[in-house]
């Protein structure tokens, strides 16, 4: 199931998982007094599986399932009124685990997002820390960030699938970036990654989803006739980009820029967008032609 589906597929399970909890509450309440008590901690137990990673809910539930069990005992052995083990006490010793993992079940994608992240910041590490300083595209030139760019990918994936229609995504990389930054500094090179962003929108008019993502590398969505015709924009850049000079007001020096690209098609299933991305950066290579 595409990602964005399976999302809205898991937050209706756990509206109707609530719903049904919700009843069986109002129509026992009145029979087991102290049901309002496990309602509130199997909602709270939800609550807490949403919020926090895998291995504190499970301490959670624990403990919950924990003083279920101290109640169960005290009902049996201490309380003087009879009672006994019933369906009321099995259902809530199953509803515990089952909210808890209700709570966390959209978290599938988190890992390899979390291994991304930990990527990027280790290949900060080995960089010149100058350019922890941000680069933005100017906001006219309609290029999105890192955060919205992805959020926008996964709802293109997941109306290409259900459109039948074919996308392809587009990386567009200065090489060398960090050079350029060590040359010409940040000032220079934000006037040079704007000028790329008009080189693009220029060579790409039609693409309606771009991006500038980080370490001078782009993203440009493809589909329909900017799809057809990437291999003749990827010359266009190419020709245009090696005119671009990037030149310091302190000095005569002057840079010729150089371009790596990479194009694949878009699964309809079974990868997310920062799979996607992450496979489009490994295959990144100068033009052959």
């Amino acid at each position: 199931m595409k990602s964005p589906e399976r999302i809205y597929a898991n937050i209706l399970l756990q509206v109707v998982s609530v719903l049904f909890l919700s009843l069986y509450f109002i129509i026992t309440s009145q029979v087991y007094p102290t049901n309002y008590l496990w309602y509130i901690a199997a909602i709270l137990l939800g609550l807490f599986g949403y919020f926090r990673k895998t291995y504190p809910t499970l301490l959670a539930t624990i403990f919950v399932i924990g003083v279920y069990g101290l109640h169960m005992i005290y009902q049996l052995y201490i309380k003087t009124v009879f009672t006994t083990v019933g369906w009321n006490d099995l259902i809530w010793l199953l509803v515990f685990p089952f909210l808890a993992l209700m709570g966390g079940i959209n978290k599938s994608d988190i890992p390899f997002k979390q291994k991304s992240r930990r990527q990027t910041a280790a290949s900060k590490s080995f960089r010149d820390p100058a350019l922890d300083e941000p680069f933005t595209i100017e906001a006219d030139l309609g290029f999105r960030n890192h955060e919205s760019f992805f959020h926008q990918f996964e709802e293109e994936i997941f109306m290409s699938g259900r459109n039948k229609r074919k996308l392809s995504i587009m990386l567009i990389e200065i090489y060398q970036f960090q050079d350029f930054y060590k040359e010409y500094g940040h000032e220079q090179t934000q006037l040079f990654l704007d000028k790329v962003a008009e080189l693009i929108n220029e060579i790409m008019p039609e693409a309606e989803v771009k991006a500038y993502l980080e370490e001078g590398q782009f993203a440009v969505l493809l589909s329909g006739s900017e799809r057809a015709n990437s291999s003749i924009a990827e010359l266009w850049l190419d020709d245009h980009f090696n005119s671009l000079l990037l030149t310091r007001p302190r000095s005569k020096g002057s840079v010729t820029a150089r371009l790596r690209h990479s194009k694949i098609d878009c699964p309809a299933q079974g990868m997310t967008a920062y799979e996607i991305v992450e496979k489009a950066q490994q295959e990144l290579a100068f033009s052959s032609i």
